[in-house]
């Protein structure tokens, strides 16, 4: 409240004359003075009467808007659910909201008021990202299928069971008194429970109708039998002529085994989609395996990944190399514990391809290698030529890899370029070699602008070289090496010579200190360092880092080292039910 003053009404909302002058009132710690302020301009004024400036802008630049704040929006987190409806709202709306989670943006702004709501509802590309999080029995996302009309749809299905079913279980165990008291009802806010073969069969069929508008299918499964009624089902579906991205990942422990199990889901090789999908560019398969040389659709891709297939269930030689020769617009090739069944002899043999010609693959930017032994990891680069690598990640964590890095860093016949001259990021989650071969391959590396090093599963010389003179590494490659005492100075002769950026694990604070000291007193100075929040940093170390390079960060570290992240699902806000 404010002491009125001469000349105000009873019914102003705000005192008439405000400024900081000396005749100090009560109203809100603001003072009071005589001068009287003109406030007809002032834009925070209320508009008069009931219209909302907004809503006098054309419905195509509010729906533009909206479609704007929708993409903005779902990179973010999500902490709360559904806000309780308005008014004005459909009592079926009224059922849509829960509590928990903040609803996803489009929900939001059609809850807003009638006419946004109205936008919103004619706006069909808000709807198209369909994830069936909300559970059974999928009513939001039928209704945002049926509001999404005729645009592409991006359709997602998770079913993993919950991180937190088994604390639920324990809580309930502990529970039981106050169980009975609630007659086992459960709360709004309470996540759904674990995906069933049967929810997997109901998200099917609200979406198979709808497969000529599929733009990207992606599902994640703990076990096979959830990616084998998937496939089993696509396999009866007509062809998908807008999909662009396929997914099918098994998030099981891998063991490296020869042989699929259970064995009684192995056969037979689906071939969905009847073999057609013209628009595909990028598949991902972890564990699931498909009709390789019936799937038309397995050409003309831009990203293939192949992770986690036993022998007896990959493409064989010819197909693999097929898909390859198929696809000469490939950017990104990951295999990881995955590639041409057999090894290396039965390859060259196959179908009579005596002599084995190498396939070149001049579009190719990215590479990922994983979980091979060296015979076959050498074989398989022998089956291929990226002349244009620029990213390139291999884990290896057993076995003596020297050859194999020794053969990345040399031209192969007919070529003047080495696969390691040409790139300018470089991953090595686990890799063992001689020191010798270090050598050989920071020498060729002469591009290379990025290192990213686990020294949890290698020998700390990788990033002790790289702070010494190259003279002194080739004159001494096997010298036990301290960073503190190295022998660089000003424009001494470095491996990577172009290296700005460093990310580690494993490392502590002291070494890298020395280690971005040394750099820049050679000449060759980074500006970018992350390192593993789990190593040990002081703080004095870390003002060091952010006063010296231009960027410092730490990152997270993770059990799986390779750059293959698994498919995110937003959780879903519970808003499905459309007003008549």
């Amino acid at each position: 409240m404010y002491h009125k003053q001469a000349g105000t009404s009873s019914n102003d909302p705000i005192p008439p004359y405000v400024s900081t002058g000396t005749h100090k009132d009560d109203w809100d710690g603001i003072h009071i003075t005589d001068t009287p302020i003109n406030l007809e301009t002032n834009p925070f004024n209320p508009p008069k009467g009931s219209s909302c400036p907004i809503n006098q802008l054309p419905a195509e630049l509010l729906s533009h808007i909206f479609m704007v704040g929708t993409l903005d929006a779902a990179e973010e987190v999500l902490e709360e659910e559904d806000m309780s409806e308005e008014d004005d709202m459909s009592d079926d709306d009224e059922e849509e909201e829960g509590e928990g989670e903040a609803p996803e943006f489009q929900v939001l702004v059609s809850h807003v008021c009638k006419h946004w709501r109205e936008v919103a509802l004619q706006t069909p590309a808000l709807w198209t990202t369909i994830d069936f999080a909300e559970g059974a029995p999928f009513e939001k996302s039928a209704t945002w299928v049926e509001r999404s009309k005729g645009c592409a749809l991006d359709i997602g299905i998770d079913c993993c069971p919950d991180d937190d079913d088994g604390e639920q279980e324990d809580d309930e165990d502990e529970d039981d008194e106050d169980e009975d008291e609630d007659d086992g009802e459960v709360g709004p806010s309470e996540k759904p429970p674990s995906f069933t073969l049967q929810h997997l069969t109901a998200a099917m069929i609200i979406v198979e109708p709808h497969i000529a508008r599929w733009k990207s299918f992606q599902i994640g499964a703990d076990t096979y039998e959830y990616i084998y009624l998937a496939l089993t089902r696509l396999s009866k579906c007509p062809p998908a002529p807008l999909l662009e991205l396929l997914q099918f990942h098994i998030y099981d422990d891998w063991d490296d085994v020869s042989v699929f199990a259970p064995a009684n889901l192995r056969d037979p090789f689906h071939l969905i989609f009847q073999g057609e999908a013209p628009k595909l560019t990028q598949i991902s398969l972890w564990g699931v395996h498909i009709s390789w040389s019936q799937s038309h659709f397995l050409s003309g891709l831009t990203e293939l990944e192949m992770a986690y297939h036993t022998e007896d269930v990959r493409p064989s030689f010819t197909e693999f190399t097929q898909i390859l020769r198929n696809s000469t617009s490939l950017e990104t090739l990951a295999l990881s514990a995955s590639g041409p069944a057999g090894s290396p002899e039965d390859w060259y043999s196959e179908d009579n391809m005596l002599p084995f010609e190498t396939i070149e693959i001049p579009t190719l930017k990215n590479l990922v290698l994983a979980y091979f032994d060296p015979k076959y990891a050498s074989g398989l680069m022998n089956t291929f030529y990226p002349p244009n690598l620029e990213s390139l990640t291999l884990d290896f964590d057993e076995h003596d890899w020297t050859d194999f890095v020794n053969q990345l860093s040399t031209p192969r016949p007919g070529k003047t370029k080495s696969l390691f001259s040409t790139l300018t990021h470089l991953k090595i989650s686990a890799l063992a070699c001689n020191s010798a071969a270090v050598n050989t391959m920071y020498t060729s590396l002469v591009n290379l602008k990025s290192i990213n090093l686990n020294f949890d599963h290698m020998d700390e010389h990788f990033f002790q070289k790289l702070a010494q003179p190259v003279a002194v590494n080739l004159a001494e490659p096997n010298a036990i090496i301290i960073v503190q005492e190295s022998m660089a100075g000003p424009k001494t002769p470095m491996f990577l010579p172009n290296l700005e950026a460093i990310t580690t694990s494993g490392i502590g604070g002291p070494d890298m200190k020395a280690f971005v000291e040394v750099r820049k007193r050679a000449g060759v100075p980074l500006k970018t360092v992350f390192m593993n929040q789990d190593d040990d940093v002081e703080e004095a170390e870390e003002a060091f880092f952010r006063e010296q390079l231009e960027s410092f960060e730490f990152f997270e570290g993770s059990e799986d080292e390779l750059d293959l992240e698994p498919v995110e699902v937003d959780d879903g806000a519970n808003e499905w039910e459309d007003e008549d």
